[in-house]
């Protein structure tokens, strides 16, 4: 059986004072030897060098000026796909409007050309309102329901679909007037609509709705006030019809608007059948207005 070692408190204690004293020399010798030394340390603000150290490096310094330039040109080649995406796009929504232009101005010159064919279309008005529902519905399938607007060649059967009935409505109700009287409608439509493309087009970083409607009326005026010279209307018919083009107007601002972008509002780049059809809606309700003002009292 071990027997433990009884201790003297006296010199442990004694022991325990000396190791205590050693350690506080060497914390003041510490302390001295800092306090002693020649440059005093002068804490600088982050990102600053102290000019008391020489060798000390700057933070900011540490930052790879490859990787800056590897993000700026990120950055610069992210800005020119965007702007070419988006001039493709504004390229293939006027081509798309061109080509249903293109369909419903031939069929409407055919039926104009020839008075048999409209004669017999003069005689079909359940067909011409059967095709205006039909398109109608076709409208709002494509502008409600975004899948089918997006997914090709869905997208192109509903555009064409549409157009094809459009045009139709359009053919009969034009074989109802002049020919004089659908050829200034038409030209009263496509100077107002080609302006105002144009202005939206060279405007879209600077676009104001001030500034907008301000064009409205100065190119409403302009070929509402030439179209008027094939028409025999009242002063009051004449004002509520320049209203009426003044409205059309900005509507055909604000929808190229959405197309060309630059704005906080814009089309997405799939919904170019969306745009295509919005603005040709526009073109041809101007078109209707002025086809009826433009025949006053007939």
């Amino acid at each position: 059986m071990s027997v433990i070692p009884e201790t003297n408190p006296e010199l442990l204690s004694e022991s325990e004072n000396r190791e205590t004293d050693r350690y506080n020399i060497k914390d003041q010798q510490v302390i001295i030897a800092f306090t002693d030394s020649d440059i005093p340390y002068n804490q600088k603000p982050y990102g600053l060098k102290n000019s008391n150290y020489p060798h000390q490096e700057n933070p900011v310094s540490k930052i790879s000026l490859s990787r800056l330039d590897s993000l700026t040109k990120f950055y610069e080649n992210s800005m020119k796909t965007d702007r070419n995406d988006r001039n493709n796009f504004i390229k293939k929504v006027y081509f798309l409007v061109a080509t249903q232009l293109s369909i419903t101005i031939s069929f409407v010159g055919i039926i104009l050309g020839f008075q048999v064919i409209k004669e017999n279309i003069r005689q079909t008005s359940y067909i011409a309102l059967g095709t205006f529902i039909s398109a109608f519905i076709i409208s709002l399938i494509t502008i409600c329901c975004i899948k089918p607007a997006r997914k090709y060649p869905w997208n192109y059967v509903l555009l064409f679909s549409f157009t094809i009935l459009i045009t139709y409505t359009i053919g009969y109700i034009s074989a109802y007037f002049d020919s004089i009287a659908v050829l200034s409608a038409s030209f009263t439509t496509l100077g107002i609509v080609f302006s105002l493309a144009i202005y939206v087009h060279f405007s879209k970083k600077d676009f104001r709705v001030c500034t907008g409607i301000t064009i409205s009326i100065i190119t409403g005026m302009i070929f509402f006030g030439l179209s008027m010279t094939f028409a025999y209307v009242s002063v009051v018919s004449s004002v509520i019809g320049f209203a009426v083009v003044i409205i059309f107007s900005v509507f055909i601002v604000y929808d190229i608007q959405l197309i060309c972008g630059g704005r906080y509002d814009a089309l997405n780049y799939d919904d170019y059948v969306i745009g295509a059809i919005v603005l040709y809606i526009d073109i041809i309700a101007l078109f209707l207005y002025m086809l009826r003002l433009l025949m006053g009292k007939q």
